[in-house]
């Protein structure tokens, strides 16, 4: 995610609420005669949820 984009998703919380999960995967890889972790670059993901608008009647 770029650092643009996650600034959008922070406005879109911000005014919507919701929530924010970022996660984060490493792959084993080697290094010398060693084994050590390379990351990958993390996954934001932003969850929320409409509530139905009942002010209009039209779910009547």
């Amino acid at each position: 995610m770029t650092l643009e984009s996650e600034a959008l998703l922070a406005d879109a919380h911000r005014r919507h609420g919701g929530e924010l999960v970022r996660l984060a995967v490493a792959h084993a890889v080697p290094v010398g005669g060693f084994t050590g972790w390379r990351q990958a670059m993390p996954v934001t993901q932003w969850a929320v949820r409409k509530t139905p608008d009942t002010s209009s009647g039209a779910d009547r």
